[in-house]
């Protein structure tokens, strides 16, 4: 008498039976298939990112005060210096040293101005004036790409511009009930 069951078709089923019970027992996952696809590219976003770049800005100004000056209109501040280099500090060089300076206006209280010809003049100087200034500049970060895989777009950002068409990799894992 035949059942209309092959030896094999019973082996199927009861091969289909064991994973069908491995499957539902808690705690066993299946494994993923996973490979790879060339889908064809949507769209490609540059995105770029601000990068600061502060620099030195400097320019020379004339400006003019009003200081004490020689009779020869020499301002009494170089005088001063030398002064306060040479003679002060017993330094040939003309070098202050630390500590030992000699303002021109403690010079002028010094001495009598209208004896030694000092009066309060215009002295114009160049003056050095300087500023940061941020100049930052935009840097290629990398590509939004829209791609699409089975009728669905999906995004991703790549440090590259793919082209046409990227590869993706697929995984494919069951479903748990």
């Amino acid at each position: 008498m035949s059942t209309g069951f092959s030896t094999r078709s019973a082996r199927l089923v009861v091969l289909s039976l064991a994973v069908a019970a491995i499957a539902s027992i808690p705690g066993v996952t299946a494994q993923a298939e996973t490979f790879t696809q060339w889908v064809p590219v949507v769209s490609a976003t540059p995105i770029y990112v601000r990068v600061s770049e502060p620099q030195q800005q400097c320019w020379s100004e004339r400006v003019t005060t009003s200081e004490y000056v020689d009779r020869n209109g020499v301002p009494l501040a170089d005088v001063a210096s030398g002064i306060t280099g040479g003679v002060v500090n017993g330094n040939e060089q003309g070098t202050a040293r630390e500590g030992r300076d000699i303002s021109a206006s403690t010079l002028a209280e010094m001495v009598d101005r209208p004896r030694a010809g000092i009066t309060v003049g215009p002295v114009t100087r160049d003056v050095e004036r300087c500023r940061s200034v941020d100049s930052g500049r935009d840097v290629l970060d990398g590509y939004d790409v829209t791609y699409r895989y089975q009728n669905r777009n999906f995004t991703t950002r790549l440090p590259y511009l793919p082209g046409d068409r990227i590869q993706v990799q697929i995984a494919v894992e069951p479903q748990p009930r």
